[in-house]
């Protein structure tokens, strides 16, 4: 999000993995991306562009981060520059929803010699999917005109972001500002620039991602920043009649209305507990107000993670950016799970004893120290959640170390709706027997606890499977039903066997089995779910095996087949385009075939063609296939050319002239030579003819001459060609 910026400021991504892996950050709005590579529990560092903040409120930028990659990744937001940082954990798509209520604090108003400055709390919004429909209720006004409850209707595309800020500065506070749309969309949340709490002098940049509401949780383990005597922590309602509980250093019971919010100081730990979820965030305050003993620290914030969204390891990386000076992570862990917790492979407890939380000692938690860079955080338990955060000079982060979101999954179960009598069923809730036990009732007296059971129904009926499961970390329990319908297997016919001619409609049939569906799947990887296919024109390649199942009540048949052979469809052949000169005729023949018939209703084996025309038959062969072929004559007559090889030019009144024999000539050229390629005569026309004598008047020698024609004119099919054909003449006195 945008932030005061006194110039020099950086935007980083530090993108971890279990696995190594490889993937690309982009910004397709700006045309920008950026390849990465990170090695099992390493990090690494991609920087963003400074045209990647929105600037403003209420514009639509195409500002977007699109995270891929091959394996899962883990990805961390920060924000730094001189006397300025903040980090924030970034779900992955998955994880998104639908409906948000903002985090954020109120604003900073500075009146500098007479001139007043206001810094906003904000939330940004960036849409996944094209033609985004969203909506905004706002509890503060903002700079595009929405007063306080007022709704704002937009439309946003893949990639495109929406930034909200609030107007007059401290008075106004976007917290518990609504946001729902119809695709999921990711919803960040802070302040531009302000003091935590208003009137202490310190200020930075809030940023942190939102969780949507569907995600919140109802029991917090509430942990003070270590080296701070006093923290911020606001507690946020999405439902009416939200009654939460604060039982440790702190003790006090309030009710929230939808939209509002809590705020109060801890000094300690505490457990947070509510009958409805809620949001919860943690806010460092600034070092005049914060208790560190060095004077470090500024305004930072952190959404929490209930205890229901534990993660059994991550990957952190702790700030070595800018003036960051003392690191730190709290860890919070089930109290029996203490001892199996690791920071890069050496036991919590030989680093910092847990201590029990206050209000419910369930819990423990340690605060370690730890140096800038890469740390691994792994738990054999029911997980760990933690947060790791830094104190500079003037500028402190904090980040959660991921979330978990475990929970039955209906859909998973809603993949078995029935099934065969005497078939195995296998059911699957989706949940790791490492955090849950059950219990699963078939509704015919048989039971089991096994996280994924296979059972066998023996009569038809209808079934109810009731699963019950516990979260053995939580200590709480849900419950699922799924109705089941068991039927004795269906059998389907496929029909008989078939044999047609190519570029016949092919009509398959399936046994009528009511309210059955079916599968068809066939050669030239032909599929239907008809139970009468057809195939228009059916083509050589789709011969062969077509095989239908049927599915009734999720009970699927035995495969039944049906044979198609296809025959070949004969091939007549007519011959070539052609032309026809006046008072000629000629005849042609398909070829040998059972039976045939030409366009004048004949049926002879062969026509004689007298006229030009379009002419055309049809055959059929001993199958029964039939096929056509057509042939068109066009009026014209093929060139014909024929060249003497010899003349005697010695005045006996017998072949003294050489001349040319041929017709229907288009272009016409002939030339002679002599011996040493010399141009003796040329004619332009057929009908010219030579006498014998070189152009000086003198008789040509006798011997042989060779000669060239280059002529054009219609081919036999009718077609305009051109020729060159070389040859020798002898002249014989």
């Amino acid at each position: 999000m945008e932030k005061f910026e006194d110039g020099g400021e950086e935007r980083v991504l530090m993108i971890t993995s279990k696995f190594s892996t490889r993937g690309t950050v982009s910004i397709p709005g700006l045309n920008w991306s950026e390849p990465f590579e990170v090695s099992a529990q390493e990090v690494s560092l991609v920087n963003i562009p400074l045209e990647a903040v929105p600037i403003g409120s209420e514009n639509i930028t195409q500002t977007g981060i699109l995270i891929e990659s091959l394996e899962p990744v883990v990805v961390y937001a920060h924000q730094f520059e001189q006397f300025r940082a903040e980090a924030s954990v970034i779900l992955p798509v998955s994880s998104l929803g639908n409906e948000y209520r903002a985090m954020t604090y109120a604003g900073y108003t500075r009146d500098t010699l007479g001139v007043t400055a206001d810094y906003p709390s904000q939330f940004l919004i960036v849409a996944t999917e094209n033609n985004t429909a969203i909506e905004i209720q706002v509890t503060g006004p903002t700079p595009g005109g929405l007063l306080i409850g007022d709704v704002r209707q937009l439309i946003l595309n893949e990639g495109e972001s929406y930034q909200v800020q609030a107007v007059f500065g401290a008075a106004s506070d976007l917290t518990g500002s609504l946001i729902r749309a119809d695709k999921p969309v990711a919803v960040f949340s802070g302040n531009y620039w302000t003091q935590v709490p208003t009137g202490c002098n310190a200020r930075d940049n809030l940023f942190e991602q939102v969780y949507p509401t569907q995600s919140w949780g109802r029991q917090f383990a509430i942990i003070p920043q270590r080296n701070s005597t006093s923290t911020a922590i606001r507690v946020l309602a999405h439902e009416d009649n939200t009654q939460v509980s604060i039982q440790g250093r702190v003790n006090q019971n309030f009710t929230l209305a939808q939209g509002q919010f809590s705020e109060f100081d801890l000094g300690g730990s505490a457990f947070l507990s509510s009958n409805n979820p809620v949001l919860v965030a943690q806010f460092s305050k600034g070092r005049d107000c914060n208790g560190n003993p060095d004077g470090i620290g500024d305004p930072a914030m952190v959404i929490l993670n209930s205890i229901e969204q534990t993660r059994d390891s991550v990957t952190l990386f702790a700030s070595t950016f800018r003036n960051i000076e003392e690191n730190y992570i709290n860890i919070t862990v089930r109290t029996q799970d203490a001892s199996t917790v690791t920071l890069d492979g050496t036991a919590v407890e030989s680093l910092e004893p847990f201590q029990p939380v206050e209000g419910n000692p369930t819990y423990s938690y340690s605060q370690v120290q730890v140096t800038p860079g890469t740390h691994n955080l792994a738990s054999d338990g029911c997980g760990v959640a933690a947060i790791i955060y830094g104190y500079g000079e003037a500028e402190s982060y904090a980040y959660a170390a991921g979330a978990n979101f475990p929970t039955l999954n209906p859909e998973k179960l809603r993949e078995i709706t029935g099934g065969c009598v005497g078939d195995t069923l296998v059911f699957d809730s989706g949940l790791s027997p490492l955090v849950f036990s059950f219990n699963w009732n078939f509704g015919d007296g048989t039971t089991s606890t096994l996280p994924v059971p296979s059972h066998v129904y023996a009569s038809e009926g209808n079934y109810t499977v009731t699963l019950d499961v516990e979260n053995i970390c939580l200590n709480t329990q849900e419950s699922y039903q799924q109705p089941l319908e068991l039927t004795t297997k269906p059998l389907v016919e496929a029909g008989n066997d078939t044999s047609l001619c190519e570029l016949q409609p092919l009509v398959l049939s399936a046994t009528l089995i009511p309210n059955a569906t079916y599968t068809w799947a066939g050669p030239d990887s032909f599929t239907s779910t008809d139970r009468m296919p057809i195939l228009p024109e059916m083509q050589s390649q789709r011969g062969g095996i077509y095989e239908v199942k049927a599915l009734l009540n999720g009970c699927e048949s035995l495969p039944a087949q049906t044979l198609v052979n296809l025959w070949e469809l004969p091939q007549p052949d007519l011959g070539p385009d052609t032309v026809l000169c006046e008072g000629q005729l000629f005849g042609r023949s398909p070829g040998d075939f059972l039976s045939y018939f030409w366009q004048d209703g004949s049926t002879g084996t062969s026509f004689t063609f007298q006229q030009p025309g379009n002419y055309w038959v049809g055959v059929t062969d001993s199958l029964g296939c039939s096929q056509t072929d057509s042939l068109l004559i066009e009026e014209g007559c093929p060139v014909f050319a024929f060249i003497p090889s010899a003349f005697s030019p010695n005045g006996d009144g017998i072949n003294d002239q050489f001349q040319i024999v041929g017709d229907e000539f288009q272009s016409f050229r002939f030339e002679l030579f002599d011996r040493w390629g010399s141009l003796i005569i040329s004619l332009d026309d057929p009908i010219q003819s030579w006498n014998g004598e070189l152009p000086n008047g003198r008789p040509a020698p006798e011997g042989v001459y060779t000669w060239q024609l280059i002529f054009s004119g219609l081919s036999k099919a009718g077609k305009v060609f051109s020729q060159k054909r070389i040859g020798t003449l002898t002249i014989i006195r």
